[in-house]
């Protein structure tokens, strides 16, 4: 096949992904769905960057340079300034998750054979994880899944200069995406790459991590800084290694172990040295206060645990396909004496796994479906009565479409009277501040 054609095919592919998840981030923008936090605050910060007021967050006082690094906000809030409207922001997410096909076909073009490229790389946009990227709510994080695809494809080129390029894209969403940049060291050293693969990513990552764990200490949260809270527990006496063993062969990580192998029909168990990129986003979550179930992977959790994965699953499934050109199992013997399963079997583990672990069902059902809410018009009338100038205390309903203005709190932190993680008192609201409970 002509190199034009897959190309076309997969631009194609990449602005039906954007314009459809675009509209489902529509109608629940439009349905005041929006309610888990993280919209609210992406969006007042780019706004705000975008007038000038670099990283200002009323919602999460003073700055949300206390909450992560992510210099790509910077980026990101030049094209708000053009556009300033909530779909904008849609658009830029669904756009960057989607274009992480290009790098998979690369990726996939060099290990498998002709005629498996294309479907490997349409499969990634039906990969559920990508999906509940761009359903469940506006995150940063997201931004970081095709960079840090391109800078694995250009890690298998060889090329110095493209790779650093792609990686510092990812950095620049977030301090632990350093860490995922670091394994790619790791990698380097098992596979005996020059010195300078090895330390490059090594050192670069690890200092980007921890750079941008430091500088939210400057704003004053000490140790309520979110990563503090979430791992103190560690340092909270001696951690029994029989603890960290139930922990591992808990019903809960075997159940997230299972549900993140599923869409890849467990390929990536055969990527083996690539699998490691996932070891720093599974530590961040293992390791965590809460622990880990498979409903870590319904939320934005996933997003870097996803480059590793599809990385681990192409790189499994050439294994596997040369192996069964040299059967010399009797695993390799059957596959090879019937070579439509592995086709079929990969096709029905990413299909099923897109139509019960991820979002597409479900928000495909709601958008089509009439409202159900009875309040939803009186809500809707009670937004367009705001002055547009005016202070916010604002519900979780409310606060994602009030959140463009300058001036608007989160109610729970205002009752409160104390922000995240108790790190520090919250401001009062304004006198003459709107309520919209």
């Amino acid at each position: 096949m002509h190199r034009s054609k897959p190309l076309l095919i997969l631009t194609t592919a990449v602005v039906l992904y954007a314009a459809l998840f675009t509209w489902l981030g529509a109608v629940k923008l439009d349905r005041l769905r929006y309610t888990a936090l993280d919209f609210a605050i992406f969006q007042q910060t780019i706004a705000q960057t975008a007038q000038g007021n670099l990283f200002a967050s009323t919602i999460h006082p003073p700055s949300y340079l206390a909450d992560h690094t992510s210099p790509l906000l910077l980026p990101v809030a030049l094209v708000y300034r053009i556009v300033p409207h909530p779909l904008t922001l849609l658009v830029l997410l669904n756009l960057a998750l989607a274009l992480g096909v290009f790098p998979v076909w690369g990726l996939a073009r060099r290990r498998l054979p002709p005629a498996w490229a294309l479907p490997v790389a349409l499969g990634y946009l039906a990969v559920p994880f990508l999906h509940t990227l761009s359903v469940f709510e506006f995150h940063l994080i997201a931004f970081a899944a095709t960079p840090l695809l391109w800078a694995w494809l250009q890690f298998e080129r060889k090329r110095w200069g493209w790779f650093w390029t792609a990686a510092a894209l990812a950095i620049s969403v977030r301090e632990d995406v350093g860490l995922v940049v670091a394994m790619v060291g790791v990698v380097a050293l098992l596979a005996r790459r020059p010195w300078r693969w090895v330390w490059g990513p090594l050192l670069v990552g690890l200092a980007a991590t921890g750079l941008g764990i430091w500088l939210p200490r400057l704003w004053g949260i000490g140790d309520r800084y979110q990563y503090g809270v979430y791992y103190a527990w560690l340092g909270q006496g001696v951690v029994s290694p029989l603890g960290h063993l139930a922990r591992l062969v808990s019903w809960g990580n075997l159940g997230f172990l299972a549900a993140a192998l599923l869409p890849y029909a467990a390929l990536p168990l055969a990527g083996t040295a690539a699998l490691l990129l996932t070891l720093p986003a599974y530590a961040q979550l293992f390791l965590g206060a809460p622990g880990i179930s498979p409903l870590v992977l319904q939320l934005q959790y996933s997003a870097l645990l996803l480059p590793g994965l599809t990385v681990a699953a192409v790189v499994g499934l050439g294994r596997v396909l040369r192996a069964t050109a040299t059967p010399k199992t009797t695993i390799t013997r059957f596959l090879a004496r019937n070579p439509g399963l592995l086709p079929l079997v990969t096709v029905v583990a990413l299909g099923y796994s897109a139509l019960t672990l991820g979002p597409l069902l479900g928000a495909l059902g709601s958008a089509l479906a009439a409202p159900k809410d009875a309040n939803l018009r009186a809500d809707r009338a009670l937004l367009a009565r705001i002055p547009a100038g005016a202070s916010v205390v604002a519900s979780y309903r409310y606060l994602t479409p009030l959140s463009a203005r300058p001036r608007v709190q989160a109610l729970n932190y205002a009752l409160l009277g104390s922000r995240q993680f108790n790190a520090g008192p919250y401001p009062p609201p304004p006198a003459g501040a709107v309520w919209a409970l």
